[in-house]
């Protein structure tokens, strides 16, 4: 098991205008089994979260935006090559659910 976890703010400030973004991104691959010796299957989850914000100046008006936080479940193939010196990974199927429903990601 592992966690990959990715948080980004970002803050862009200048005269004219004052902008803000915010990502928390999470990577949850759970569980895998083995197909052979060179090759596994992983399960595994996504989350994403991020939201933005424009303060408001005499030429831009003030604005935010949060796009829908979404859990994303995935099968993931992992093949070890060259004495397992060197690895290919490939996400095969994502399913995305957010608050406009449930629907096939495409990657």
């Amino acid at each position: 098991m592992s966690l990959q976890i990715l948080l980004r703010h970002t803050t862009i400030t200048t005269t004219l205008f004052s902008a803000t973004t915010k990502l928390l991104d999470l990577d949850f691959p759970a569980r895998g089994f083995h197909v052979g010796d060179s090759q596994q299957f992983v399960l595994g989850l996504v989350y994403r979260s991020l939201r933005d914000k424009n303060d408001a100046s005499f030429t831009i008006p003030a604005t935010s935006h949060q796009v829908p936080e979404s859990f994303q479940p995935f099968l993931q193939d992992e093949i070890s090559l060259v004495d397992n010196r060197l690895q290919i990974h490939a996400r095969l199927t994502k399913f995305e659910h957010n608050s406009s429903g449930v629907k096939l990601a495409q990657r």
